[in-house]
């Protein structure tokens, strides 16, 4: 993904996310952000590279606040349409078109929107 693709997914996701009443930060690479909300706390990598995305899915990442330790849910936002993962969960150019959509429009009726993510896909096989 071109960093500037990728820099304007950052920006939309982190809209998406702040809608959705959590609290995003940019961290470093490879990752893109952070989100906390209320008893969840998110991940976001934004690539099409094969092996970026392999790493991300095969790795827990947790967020520690005080004693306490909670995993990260992954997200994935990538533009490349044959990538697979198990512990993630992955939105393409529709997902993202369509969280962005709701984003707006708790904007403008000025309240947040429940952000009903998706379960990865290790998860759903179960």
């Amino acid at each position: 993904m071109e960093s500037g693709t990728r820099e304007k997914a950052r920006n939309v996701l982190k809209r998406i996310l702040t809608a959705a009443s959590y609290d995003v930060e940019e961290v470093s690479e490879p990752l893109d952000l952070s989100a906390i909300g209320s008893g969840d706390a998110l991940v976001v990598l934004c690539s099409d590279d094969p092996e970026t995305i392999r790493m991300f899915d095969s790795t827990t990442y947790r967020l520690r606040t005080g004693d306490d330790s909670v995993v990260c849910r992954k997200l994935l936002f990538t533009l490349d349409t044959g990538v697979q993962t198990e512990d993630c969960i992955q939105w393409g150019a529709d997902e993202l078109a369509c969280y962005a959509g709701r984003a707006v429009l708790a904007e403008v009726l000025g309240d947040s929107r429940t952000l009903d993510l998706p379960r990865p896909a290790a998860e759903i096989r179960g």
